[in-house]
């Protein structure tokens, strides 16, 4: 892949890619480590659970079929946007 590589192929490569757990929960705890204690953010046990929410449907569900209701276009359609002269 390249600069040139369109948006839904490298969406189904990286949907095709296997999730790494461990990788995953590395993630998510240098994400609690930057907003807590790098940015100083005073983030509840319940804003960290919607936080990890989010993360584990993109994990679970991978981003092409990530939605975030019924009626959403979904994840991969609103990255694939284009002004209309294929510029997103």
């Amino acid at each position: 892949m390249d600069a040139s590589t369109p948006v839904k192929e490298i969406f189904a490569a990286h949907d095709a890619a296997k999730p790494d757990r461990d990788y995953y929960n590395e993630n998510l705890e240098a994400i609690r480590k930057l907003l807590v204690e790098g940015h100083r953010i005073p983030l509840k046990a319940v804003d960290l659970d919607g936080i990890w929410d989010i993360c584990n449907a993109f994990v679970s569900e991978g981003v092409t079929s990530f939605r975030v209701h019924d009626y959403s276009p979904g994840y991969t359609t609103l990255m694939a946007l284009s002004d209309g002269q294929e510029l997103n």
